[in-house]
Formats: structure tokens, sequence, C-alpha cells
């Protein structure tokens, strides 16, 4: 892994850590085996209505564009 990769991660997961320094557990929708999956420790989350949610797709690849 480049130093570059590492300190983007890095700075991932500070970013989405709770209070107590672990990464929350989120339930996610697959679409393509359409099926939600149990609550994993997604990078790509937010906090939304008091509740951590998924980002989906569709928004990840808009703010990549």
């Amino acid at each position: 892994m480049s130093p570059e990769l590492a300190d983007v991660l890095s700075a991932m997961v500070c970013r989405v850590r709770d209070a107590s320094g672990a990464i929350p557990m989120v339930r996610a929708y697959d679409p393509n085996e359409r099926v939600w999956n149990p609550p994993l420790p997604l990078l790509f989350q937010w906090r939304w209505g008091g509740q951590n949610r998924p980002v989906s797709v569709s928004t990840i690849r808009k703010a990549l564009d």
C-alpha cells in the first residue's frame, strides 16, 4: 500500500469513528444480491436523523464526477 493511500484510509477511519473509537456497524442493502447485509463497519457512512446510514453507490459516483 502506498503512503498516500494509507493516509487517505486513515483520514476516512478517523472521520467515521464514534465516541468509543470504533467504526459504527451499519446495515446496508445490496442491490446486486437484493438482500440486506448484516451490520458491517462501513467506511462510507454518515449520520442522518440520529442514525448512522450507509452512503449510496449513486451518491459516491456523483461526488467523484
